[in-house]
């Protein structure tokens, strides 16, 4: 898989006055002292869960290093119980989402290591987030339910409304959760191309049925990130789709106000340049449509991309 952008979300956060005691106490050694302890702690987790000989390999490799450290006696009350804070919720997440220890340890650890007690808060936030009752609902959705219909989509080369809606709302989760370092095993490179390329492609194909399939590509392209070759090929299905239902667009546009219309006008420029075809057949429309309201909405949509 393809990955950008995993979002750094900021979480409100208590105890300033006590975050400001501490780094004027103990300055820029406790901090270092901090992540020393913390990794110990997520070390000594991932030992416990992961499933890669490997990766435990390298936990104890990295524990022999800060072993032997006596870090206990600097750091204060405050410090040891947001760390015990961290350890309860990286472990509550590690036994929620076992296939996934591994990526959620070099997520925490490797890639995003909290290095002073306002990044441990907002780790410890990020975490709880992640496995309340509401999140872990919606991954067990995507867990069971997209893979068996991505493929249902493509044995059939269809797509009914039904599924439309059920494809954004489940292929959306799964952008989150991917951003969260889950879902590290649900969908290989292979099935990237072959079952979600090849279904959003279908979905394109038959958007001359309905205009749902236009709205769906268009809230799938603003929700994807992480899979970076993905996202950069959405505009193309949205292209595509209104290719096949330009009318369908039109009624789209039309609903929309303000900035909303210069956004969906945007997606008849393709690489910085409107799209030849499309402005053909809109200019074709406001020329020739006997429509009254098909000819403003085509005249309007022209004038926002020049």
């Amino acid at each position: 898989m393809f990955f950008r952008n995993y979002s750094n979300k900021v979480f409100s956060l208590n105890g300033i006055n006590a975050i400001n005691c501490y780094k004027s106490k103990l300055g820029a050694m406790l901090k270092d002292l901090i992540m020393r302890q913390l990794t110990i702690i997520l070390i000594t987790f991932l030992i416990h869960s992961c499933n890669s000989k490997s990766d435990i390999v390298n936990a104890n490799q990295a524990l022999d290093n800060n072993s032997g450290k006596a870090i206990d006696s600097y750091v204060d009350n405050s410090l040891n119980d947001t760390i015990t804070t961290l350890s309860d919720v990286f472990q509550k997440a590690v036994k929620t989402f076992p296939n996934d220890s591994a990526s959620l340890y070099r997520f925490y650890y490797e890639w995003f290591p909290a290095k002073d007690t306002e990044k441990l808060n907002q780790q410890i936030e990020r975490l709880k987030k992640l496995t309340s009752k509401e999140s872990v609902e919606r991954y067990n959705k995507v867990n069971n339910k997209l893979k068996p219909l991505l493929i249902k989509i493509t044995k059939t080369n269809s797509i009914n409304q039904s599924q439309v809606d059920t494809i954004v709302t489940l292929y959306s989760d799964y952008d989150y959760f991917s951003g969260e370092s889950l879902f590290s095993q649900l969908l290989t490179n292979d099935d990237n191309y072959n079952l979600v390329w090849k279904s959003f492609q279908i979905m394109a194909n038959e958007s001359n049925k309905d205009t749902c399939y236009i709205s769906a590509l268009i809230e799938l392209d603003k929700n994807i990130s992480i899979n970076v070759e993905l996202a950069e090929a959405m505009p193309e299905f949205v292209i595509k789709a209104i290719k096949n239902n330009p009318i369908g667009f039109l009624e789209i546009f039309k609903q929309r106000q303000g900035k909303e219309k210069i956004d969906l006008a945007n997606y008849i420029i393709k690489y910085d340049e409107p799209e030849e075809e499309l402005i053909n057949v809109y200019t074709d429309i406001f020329k020739n449509s006997k429509n009254a309201e098909h000819r403003l909405l085509a005249k309007e949509l022209i004038e926002k991309i020049k």
